[in-house]
């Protein structure tokens, strides 16, 4: 957008526009109604704003740990619909999508392997074997 200040007029351009102030006459100008495109674009401005404010409360739930699936019935969507047109506006590329609220976090393998080799070493332990330790001590039940 240029600004005024920034534009040069020559003395012919700014005389023509000097006379042409002087010469209107504001009875004789046609007036257009303009109402009905002027409702067209504050319907536009109001579905602009409503698009932002769900983009926004999208981004808050996902942020809060809700599914697709839990968005995408509170939209009357499918999930696929709701990640299509939320997906890439709502959450960072490098920031994996949170579990949902009251859920437990994902576990690595590295902790389900030792989970597991600790389940193990109770039971040997509860048959009164010897027992390695992670830390690859043994023992044995005293029974």
């Amino acid at each position: 957008m240029r600004v005024v200040s920034d534009m040069a007029w020559t003395d012919e351009q700014i005389a023509d526009a000097v006379k042409a102030a002087e010469e209107f006459d504001p009875a004789a100008a046609t007036v257009v109604d303009m109402s009905d495109l002027r409702s067209i674009a504050e319907a536009a401005d109001a579905v602009a704003r409503g698009e932002a404010e769900l983009t926004e409360r999208v981004a808050l739930a996902r942020a809060h740990g809700r599914s697709w699936t839990e968005i995408a019935t509170a939209l009357g969507v499918s999930r696929q619909a709701a990640r299509q047109r939320f997906g890439g506006k709502t959450e960072p590329e490098d920031r994996p999508p949170q579990p949902p609220p009251g859920s437990k976090p994902p576990r690595s393998r590295k902790h389900v392997t030792a989970a597991r080799q600790r389940s193990k070493a109770i039971r040997e332990w509860a048959k009164g074997g010897k027992v390695t330790s992670p830390a690859g001590t043994e023992g044995e039940r005293n029974a």
